[in-house]
């Protein structure tokens, strides 16, 4: 099929798409709904993850939530000679699903459907007499595509997939069926660069943008964050890992409540460990939790062989440790494992150590204990804290509901872009 047919096509069905946004079944469900989610990732198995998420979610966020899965780049381009090109609207419905041809087939018992989809070589083109049945099916790239829908349950799920090179025509069916006058959320799987061509697709009209910098890595997050700086039309970003970071933050800053406030102006040294990682890998949890430390402290940062150097205003420098720790089975590597403040000759001691590998069994791995402790030369005091279940669903849940831009969280990533840029001008200034 010429670039022309397909183009033609691909307008023609997100023509059908909008058609199908606007029926009165599809649109009232703007009237439950706080948004849209949209998941994009680099394969099927991984968006099924997160079906499980949006269901745990649907009673405190219900939405239209969209699993987009971008495939690698399409091969087995069939010639023209080849091609057949039908399309046909059969229905409408509430929430949209797009499953393989050979999923429709396991699911003829259950009822009418309304269909709509693209199918190639994976799957011989059925007739026009078992349309009602099989769906109608345009040859594009040698893949199997269909469009479910029903009107069942808080929150519509769309399951989206299909190959790279058509990424942006993805991007467009999305925009067709988001619910109108909504928030647009794109919840991104994985590490992505601010100048990647699909992830540029999804954001057109995006308000918000939520990775997981612990799974995606520190460098995606802040080619996102520089991205999203840019100008004020672009989304605002927020970070599943920096949300998880809130416990180590409210039980650090009682170390320092009332009258040892004062020790903050003369830390000896902290100390940082992380559940170990693969050689070179920068733990995004340690990065972020240093960097909030020093801008609490107004501090600047500049990376040393041990972890980092903090300069205080009051010109005062000391050292941020970052070591590995053993990692029990099932804990990501990186996760962070304890942190330690010493000041006054190491007279005053502050901690919180979590206990890797034991969460609870009725929640997930990562429920572990936190350990706080201080000591100050005439007091000790400790306390056991259970962190909360390790679920996407929580995290994900407490994160939409946050302010689009957090002043706090930009300041952070500032801090980080600034140590870096400060290292470049340093490595600059020796090689000229």
């Amino acid at each position: 099929m010429s670039g022309t047919r397909i183009a033609a096509l691909l307008g023609r069905l997100e023509g059908e798409l909008r058609t199908l946004r606007d029926g009165e079944k599809f649109s009232n469900k703007s009237r439950i709904s706080a948004g849209n989610l949209v998941f994009v990732c680099t394969a099927r198995s991984i968006a099924n993850r997160y079906i499980s998420v949006v269901d745990e979610m649907a009673q405190r966020f219900p939405s239209r939530a969209f699993f987009v899965a971008v495939e690698g780049a399409p091969t087995g381009m069939r010639s023209s000679a080849d091609s057949s090109t039908r399309l046909d609207l059969l229905g409408e419905g509430a929430a949209v699903r797009i499953l393989s041809a050979q999923q429709l087939e396991a699911q003829d018992d259950e009822g009418p459907r309304s269909m709509m989809g693209l199918a190639g070589d994976s799957a011989p083109p059925p007739s026009m007499e078992n349309a009602a049945d099989a769906g109608p099916n345009v040859d594009v790239d040698g893949r199997v595509y269909a469009i479910e829908t029903d009107a069942d349950g808080l929150s519509d799920r769309v399951d989206i997939r299909g190959p790279r090179a058509f990424a942006r025509h993805l991007a467009s069916a999305v925009d067709a069926l988001v619910l109108p006058e909504l928030p647009v959320i794109l919840v991104w799987v994985g590490a992505a660069r601010a100048d990647d061509g699909v992830f540029q697709a999804f954001n057109d009209d995006t308000k918000r943008v939520i990775t997981d910098s612990a799974y995606a890595g520190l460098d995606s997050l802040l080619s996102i964050f520089q991205w999203t700086q840019e100008a004020d039309t672009r989304p605002r970003l927020s970070d599943l890992a920096w949300v998880r970071l809130g416990p180590w933050q409210e039980l650090t800053a009682r170390f320092f409540d009332d009258d040892r406030s004062p020790l903050l102006d003369v830390l000896d040294r902290i100390e940082i460990s992380h559940a170990a990682a693969d050689v070179g890998f920068q733990p995004p949890d340690c990065a972020l939790f240093t960097a909030w430390i020093a801008n609490r402290l107004g501090a600047t940062l500049e990376r040393d062989s041990f972890g980092y150097i903090a300069t205080q205003k009051n010109g005062r420098r000391f050292p941020i440790t970052v070591t590995p720790v053993p990692r029990p089975k099932g804990v990501a590597p990186g996760t962070l494992a304890s942190v330690r403040f010493l000041a006054k000759n190491s007279e005053f001691t502050a901690q919180i150590k979590r206990d890797l590998g034991t969460g609870r069994g009725d929640q997930t791995a990562d429920a572990d204990l936190l350990h706080w402790h201080i000591a100050d030369g005439v007091t000790v005091l400790e306390q056991t804290i259970r962190l909360h279940s390790n679920k996407v669903s929580y995290w994900l849940d407490r994160t939409v509901r946050r302010p689009d831009e957090e002043p706090l969280f930009v300041a952070v990533l500032k801090t980080l872009l600034a140590m870096d840029a400060a290292q470049d001008r340093a490595q600059e200034s020796l090689r000229g």
